[in-house]
């Protein structure tokens, strides 16, 4: 009888590890997904600024050619 007792224990335990490992994977799986969503956004963000600095950077030479023709 004490042996079955032993044994129910120890399936426990065993069962009790394979829950906290699934739960453990799920976790770091959304966490995972959310970490990618917010660097995506970042990003994105990183584009739209390269894309702002490329046209003042165009506009920036454009008057420096103005300027530079009235000064000779």
């Amino acid at each position: 009888m004490a042996n079955r007792e032993s044994s129910s224990g120890t399936w426990a335990r065993w069962v009790g590890i394979a829950v906290t490992l699934l739960l453990a994977s799920l976790a770091f799986a959304v966490q995972s997904g959310r970490v990618m969503a917010k660097l995506d956004g970042i990003e994105k963000q990183l584009g739209a600024f390269t894309v702002d600095l490329k046209d003042m950077e165009r506009r920036t030479s454009f008057l420096e050619g103005r300027l530079g023709s009235r000064n000779p």
